[in-house]
């Protein structure tokens, strides 16, 4: 095995690490939310989405839990072997998703 030149890097180091910057994407712009405007949770819950990584995956929570709150049966198309009471406008308008919570907690109780 050949020896190095005393502090050059191993070629296997810089192929790994010294490679070509890529082209990303374009993605949301990160801004977080701006606390000077008041007091909003609305504004606050939407600018998660843009506020780093795990805060927009909770962002994306946020928003898909919006989607279920605003869920109605009556989104959903009536089929051929949809119950009479089920077809009706006014049933499914009133129809509205149950969310349940769950979690898992570390804390061990004493």
């Amino acid at each position: 095995m050949a020896q190095q030149q005393q502090g050059a890097l191993p070629p296997s180091a810089t192929e790994a690490v010294l490679v070509p910057t890529e082209t990303l994407p374009d993605g949301p712009v990160i801004r977080g939310y701006d606390f000077n405007a008041g007091r909003d949770l609305d504004g606050l819950m939407g600018a998660l989405l843009t506020s780093g990584f795990q805060a927009s995956a909770l962002g994306q929570a946020v928003v898909e839990a919006n989607r279920m709150i605003d869920w109605r049966l009556s989104d959903e198309p009536v089929g051929p072997s949809t119950d009479p009471e089920h077809a009706d406008p006014a049933f499914r308008a009133a129809t509205r998703t149950k969310i349940y919570l769950g979690y898992t907690s570390e804390r061990r109780h004493r």
